[in-house]
């Protein structure tokens, strides 16, 4: 079948995809099995942080810690699929989780994140200018556009950047909490943004607050308190950079500018899949499959794998790229881009070229 040539042929190609998915149940939500993952990673990363807190041998310290992270990590990605109304099928508890698992439990603020993730991210992947997921500026350069652009101590920086930037993933996670405050700061002072939305944020904020650094504080000294938290943030900033970057940062993953792509092209361009195993399926919660995840934004992501081979056909059908890496293959792949930036692709060339 031939390109798909007007945004009228992708809205209606699309149209048929997402009628295929409904057709087949596929976007049925399953909030039992949702809410019982859900229970089992906060059980285990409770359950980690308890054994590291009482154990006193070191290797089994160290692993409760690691499992306790994996399993942040799971809460993390339940928030993700319940900011997109993907884990309960209810709107209203979907956002409370949203509210419970990113902000009370990790500490992100939810409207910073649907912000950042569903309002500039998901419009407009991996587009300069759009998605701040690939705006790292001014301490890292992705792309060679950035690189070429850069004068005096940026220039220098960016010669030796990747020696730097494995170490800056751990401050991943506490960057998102200081964006996620300056966001809410930004938003409170327009008083028609006011709303229930920014309280609740905050009051789960300050929830959170409460539970990892406070109640803690009055049992144990202060400074332990706060180097194990920001210990876990470190561990939490490089498992969320293990499963968020394998999708968008990779060289098959293209870096566009484009002030008005196509709707299909600029989200399947710019993504790539990655394979894990079970444990990865576990934790990554349908986040692996995100070619399809950013097509079908409202499929239920429990049942990515099953949608994987519809979405591999429509891709072939229209001529659209399907590319998976591994896992590991993904992460690796994601690091080198700091040492080789990525160049930046016209949508409207790229089609014409690969057309």
């Amino acid at each position: 079948m031939a390109r798909l040539q007007t945004r009228a042929d992708e809205l209606e190609a699309l149209a048929e995809l997402r009628a295929q998915i409904r057709r087949e149940a596929l976007d049925r939500q399953t909030p039992v099995l949702g809410l019982a993952i859900l229970a089992f990673h906060l059980g285990i990363m409770l359950g980690g942080i308890a054994v590291f807190v009482a154990g006193d041998v070191l290797w089994l310290r160290v692993v409760a810690l690691l499992i306790s992270t994996y399993g942040a990590l799971g809460i993390g990605m339940t928030g993700h699929n319940a900011s997109h109304y993907g884990v309960t099928g209810s709107r209203p508890v979907d956002r409370a989780l949203t509210y419970l698992t990113m902000t009370v439990l990790n500490g992100i603020s939810a409207t910073y994140w649907r912000h950042k993730h569903i309002r500039l991210h998901h419009s407009a992947p991996n587009n300069i200018g759009h998605d701040t997921d690939i705006d790292l500026l001014p301490f890292f350069a992705l792309n060679e556009d950035e690189v070429r652009a850069a004068r005096g101590w940026r220039r220098r920086l960016y010669r030796v950047q990747h020696w730097v930037f494995p170490v800056a993933i751990g401050a991943n996670m506490m960057n998102l909490k200081i964006s996620g405050l300056i966001h809410i700061r930004q938003e409170m002072r327009r008083r028609e943004r006011r709303g229930m939305a920014l309280r609740a944020d905050l009051a789960c904020l300050a929830l959170h607050v409460a539970l990892f650094l406070v109640l803690p504080a009055l049992i144990w000294p202060v400074a332990p308190v706060i180097g194990f938290y920001l210990l876990r943030e470190v561990l939490n900033g490089y498992i969320v950079f293990a499963a968020a970057a394998p999708a968008h940062f990779p060289p098959e993953a293209m870096f566009i500018k484009e002030e008005d792509g196509g709707l299909l092209a600029c989200q399947i361009y710019t993504t790539v899949n990655f394979r894990t195993g079970f444990w990865g399926r576990l934790v990554c919660l349908g986040a692996e499959y995100q070619i399809e995840h950013h097509l079908l934004p409202e499929a239920n992501p429990l049942k990515m794998r099953r949608i994987s081979p519809i979405v591999e056909a429509f891709c072939r059908r229209y001529h659209y790229p399907y590319r998976q890496l591994g896992w590991a293959e993904g992460i690796v792949k994601s690091l080198r881009i700091v040492r080789h930036p990525k160049p930046v692709y016209r949508l409207g060339d790229l089609l014409g070229e690969l057309g």
